[in-house]
């Protein structure tokens, strides 16, 4: 984009290398030298880039290893999931960029490795996707977890909210003359008001670990007797 934007524009050499030098990121900021700079040299400038950072051998030897790299994930998160696919599909969009053929062996490859970095259900459910028999399509795969990613942060937010929607809609007791009796009554199918479990609150061991004004909130709270 800069080769079509400013190298091919009719600015000076002095202009072109000030640009040059302001859109150079990561490592590759101030890897021109202060001479080529001073005499404006976009030329030679142009050539230290080429010459450091033009290694076509280099920049697929990086992308491959990239795609080696992946690392398998552990949990279903649709924050992971988007990270992963984001990550290996730039190095194979760079190594089309590079003039790789991406078709057959290499494609295959792709998939596999791509494949095995999944959490175990998204890789079963991704599976299930293919036939028997057929070999697996990349951008079918790359479209069918850009989907999954899309169910998981859906499935995530609504499970997030649910516990709070829960705790709101909490209905109030009908029956307070049933927990008043919840305390006095030695019916067998009695629940503590305090842990749920089977047996008086007036019994319950968390309860009578309160102290004397916890147990008067909790029983306020709770409407006991």
């Amino acid at each position: 984009m800069f080769k079509d934007v400013v190298d091919r524009s009719n600015e000076l050499p002095r202009i072109k290398l000030y640009h040059l030098e302001k859109a150079l990121i990561g490592s590759a900021q101030g890897a021109i030298d202060d001479k080529t700079i001073q005499d404006g040299n976009y030329a030679h400038a142009w050539d230290i880039l080429e010459e450091q950072y033009g290694d076509k051998r280099r920049m697929i030897d990086l992308h491959i290893g990239g795609m080696l790299r992946v690392q398998k994930l552990v949990k279903e998160s649709h924050e992971e999931l988007r990270s992963l696919v984001q990550n290996f599909n730039g190095h194979v969009e760079n190594l089309k960029f590079l003039g790789q053929q991406f078709t057959g062996v290499s494609e295959q490859i792709a998939v596999y490795l791509l494949a095995h970095a999944l959490d175990d259900a998204t890789y079963k459910l991704w599976k299930a996707t293919i036939k028997r028999g057929e070999l697996p399509n990349y951008e079918a795969a790359i479209q069918f977890l850009k989907d999954r990613v899309s169910v998981l942060e859906r499935w995530e937010k609504t499970n997030e909210a649910a516990p709070k929607q829960r705790q709101a809609s909490k209905p109030y007791s009908s029956k307070p003359t049933q927990k008043a009796n919840a305390a006095t009554t030695s019916q067998p199918e009695s629940r503590c008001e305090i842990c749920a479990e089977p047996h008086q609150t007036f019994k319950c061991a968390t309860f009578l670990g309160y102290t004397v004004a916890q147990r008067k909130d909790k029983a306020r709270e709770k409407n006991l007797c």
